[in-house]
């Protein structure tokens, strides 16, 4: 810092001679004064060199520029795709999907957060397991996550970022180490959960809503929740579309026959409907047709509204889920899992997903910790990739004058 002032100060006087001695040590036996006094006699107006290194051995050296890989990184990964090979067990990383759908590592994006780091409201915890898809819930789209403090305690929370690391309030993150269920199995279910209130908090009681082509496990899952919520729920598939067949066990299903009138839809399905969900996990015309029959005022929902993967820099995913509504959810959580049979969920590990993994499944639960290869390849981003000021707010710059705050006053 101080040859950084002494720099600038030569800049804005010509006049002015500085010289900068850099030694090991200032007790460096006795060799201190062997340098400064040829100096203090030499018959000379200035040293050519404003910066000199003395290293142990006594010798004088001058400093000149040196690669920096890591700030020439960030540089240039403005104009290119920068990636370096990194430990994933030693660094912090943020799992980002692009545009294109496939998903990349990136250092976690520096934020101006109101909590304090270390604060006693706030808990460290190591990412185990989190959800590739964020799932809707009541304040918006969110990640579910598993992970675990430094006495290796289990704790259940949602994130708006898919983080290696995570600091979230205590009041936030739910205990969770005499669960039974394995991880994947939990997280899918609070995924389905958390879908179920949106889908079914907004009807009154008695109302009634069609889902169409679900999964086995969300259809039991949306079972239980509106017996519990008072609910009536009708289930329809398409008739020979082997992808999106009803289960042996659904027996109640409507099967819809290919190329249907919307007006054959509406003899079939039930009256004064609130609510359609469309949970095809590729198209269906059944589907299609079926909104178009609907009445504008019926609410639609559709997996993709439900479950979605939000690209980096989007919005999609909001802040915080509140004390209250993840009460609500563990409540409700604990309901359905106990009418309920549990079903493994799809897992993939982190190294699978960045090497170009793309699971179908909504469900899908990514695993962290397993089988971590020696590295894995993460792309290098500037340190302030999006704006950390708010442009509907006041800064005040304190201690800053001349051509440095003005400067400053511009960048901003």
């Amino acid at each position: 810092m101080i040859v950084g002032f002494g720099r600038a100060a030569k800049n804005e006087n010509e006049d002015l001679r500085v010289l900068f001695l850099d030694f090991p040590d200032l007790f460096w036996e006795g060799r201190l004064s062997a340098v400064l006094r040829p100096l203090c006699t030499r018959d000379m107006l200035h040293s050519a060199e404003p910066e000199v290194v003395v290293d142990a051995a006594g010798r004088q050296l001058v400093p000149r520029l040196r690669q920096m890989p890591e700030p020439n990184a960030r540089y240039n990964s403005v104009e290119r795709p920068t990636i370096q090979e990194v430990d994933a067990n030693q660094t912090a990383l943020e799992l980002h999907r692009e545009e294109s759908g496939s998903y990349v590592l990136v250092p976690p994006r520096l934020e101006l957060e109101t909590h304090i780091k270390g604060g006693s409201g706030l808990i460290e915890l190591r990412t185990t397991h989190t959800t590739l898809a964020a799932t809707k819930t009541v304040i918006g789209h969110q990640f579910a996550a598993l992970g675990v403090d430094s006495d290796q305690h289990v704790y259940l929370t949602f994130t708006s970022t898919l983080r290696s690391a995570m600091q979230v309030p205590r009041a936030l993150a739910v205990r969770c180490d005499d669960v039974s269920l394995p991880p994947a199995a939990l997280l899918a279910l609070v995924m389905a959960v958390s879908a179920a209130q949106c889908i079914v908090g907004p009807l009154p009681r008695g109302q009634r809503f069609a889902v169409h082509s679900p999964s086995e496990y969300a259809a039991a899952v949306l079972s239980a929740y509106a017996s519990i919520k008072g609910a009536k729920v009708t289930f329809t598939t398409d008739l020979g579309s082997p992808s999106q067949a009803a289960p042996a066990s659904a027996t109640s299903w409507i099967p819809l026959a290919p190329f249907l009138a919307p007006s054959d839809v509406l003899d079939v399905l039930p009256r004064a409907l609130s609510c359609f969900v469309d949970l095809s996990v590729e198209h269906s015309p059944n589907a299609s047709t079926i909104l178009s029959a609907l009445p504008l005022a019926t609410r639609v929902e559709t997996t993709d509204r439900l479950f979605m993967s939000p690209c980096a820099g989007s919005s999609s995913v909001s802040g915080a889920l509140s004390a209250e509504d993840l009460a609500a959810l563990v409540q409700d959580l604990r309901q359905v899992a106990a009418m309920i049979k549990s079903q493994p969920a799809e897992t993939v590990t982190l190294e699978d997903v960045v090497r170009g993994t793309s699971p179908k499944d909504p469900f899908t639960v990514v695993d962290w910790r397993a089988f971590l290869p020696a590295s894995l390849p993460m792309r290098v981003t500037r340190l302030d990739p999006r704006s950390l000021l708010k442009q509907d707010k006041t800064y005040w710059l304190c201690g800053m004058s001349g051509g440095l705050g003005l400067s400053l006053c511009d960048w901003l």
